[in-house]
């Protein structure tokens, strides 16, 4: 169940973690360099949790849907694999987020509920519109619903190809009415729809990775490049006004299934994807996933406090980019590889004991 590692699948990583960042800080710096950073300030956020939706059902299909299929896997050590690597995390930076909230405001809008749903990792998408304590996290909500439908999907399908694909097909259709709709039910919320469709647009992603060969797929994604290209050009100029669609599904059908597809079978980009110092920040992307929120807060309030003056919002955004870095990578090897280290041996001990 091991399954390969891409080290350029983690440069994408932190290209599109740096996006969300980005995203995230615009109104705390001013629209630092906003005139190079404008498209990022507008889509970074949509680009980076797309990308992630479709890049966890790529992977999860690519690791597990053989032996999801079979009946090999029970649920429970299957989510609970994928909980063991999501929240010591989550609970750490949701501890801090919150603290750091009372702190600032009091316990203002913090009841018994939103602590259970928080603690649970239930705080979105689940029977609430609402999002966690540490905002971004609402992400995390939803990939945990992608996982349970998943399991479920390959428990229907078994080993009936046909009959799974036919599945992820329609959980993709219903997760663009979702989004498009922006529905207000309980498991059926618009957010819902934007991880419903990227998760099993990667589900379907690694259906076509695995039935064609690796000229095809190369070719393929050099289309997509094409494609992007001149849809990029098109829509700068105005040339045709239906070419400057709903950036939503540009990214879900276009963007992201090309840059997966080319960064694992175009020469070039692969080979700049592999450049190290790009690899080693893709690795620590999980770690300023869950932590670039409660630094802005610990951010900002060091600066108050001792009195440090930003000179600009330029040189805030620099402090503020560098200081995530730095802790990230502390938190990464510390306390990230550790716990994984240490959650990993655990559940091999349960499996083998359920062996």
């Amino acid at each position: 169940m091991d399954r390969k590692h891409y080290d350029q699948l983690d440069s994408l990583r932190g290209i599109f973690i740096m996006g969300i960042l980005i995203y995230h800080v615009n109104a705390s710096f001013g629209s630092a360099f906003s005139e190079f950073l404008d498209p990022v300030y507008k889509y970074g956020g949509y680009f980076g949790n797309y990308f992630f939706f479709m890049l966890s059902g790529f992977l999860i299909a690519f690791s597990y849907k053989y032996f999801l299929s079979q009946g090999q896997i029970p649920f429970a050590w299957f989510i609970k694999k994928r909980l063991l690597k999501l929240y010591p995390l989550y609970f750490i930076t949701t501890v801090v987020q919150l603290y750091l909230r009372i702190l600032q405001n009091g316990t203002d809008g913090i009841t018994a509920k939103s602590l259970l749903l928080n603690g649970l990792m239930m705080a979105s998408g689940w029977i609430e519109d609402g999002f966690p304590f540490n905002t971004p996290l609402w992400f995390v909500s939803v990939l945990i619903l992608c996982y349970i439908i998943y399991y479920a999907v390959c428990r229907l399908s078994g080993t009936e190809n046909r009959r799974y694909v036919g599945l992820v097909i329609l959980l993709m259709i219903w997760g663009c009415v979702l989004e498009i709709r922006n529905c207000d039910i309980p498991f059926c919320y618009g957010y819902n729809g934007e991880g419903i469709i990227n998760f099993f647009a990667g589900c379907l992603l690694f259906e076509l990775y695995s039935s064609l060969d690796m000229v095809q797929i190369r070719k393929l994604s050099v289309l997509g490049i094409a494609v992007i290209g001149l849809w990029a050009v098109l829509s700068l100029y105005n040339t045709f006004p239906f070419v400057a669609a709903d950036m939503r599904f540009v990214i879900t059908f276009l963007i992201c299934p090309t840059l997966i597809l080319a960064a694992l079978t175009v020469p070039v980009f692969r080979k700049a994807l592999l450049f190290k110092p790009l690899v080693g920040f893709g690795r620590i992307s999980m770690s300023i996933f869950f932590w670039h929120a409660p630094l802005l807060k610990i951010f900002t309030a060091f600066c108050l406090t001792f009195g440090i003056l930003i000179s600009s919002p330029q040189a805030g955004f620099i402090a503020y980019i560098l200081f995530v870095i730095l802790f990230c990578t502390f938190s990464h090897i510390v306390l990230e590889k550790r716990l994984n280290e240490l959650l990993g041996a655990v559940l091999d001990q349960d499996r083998k004991e359920a062996d």
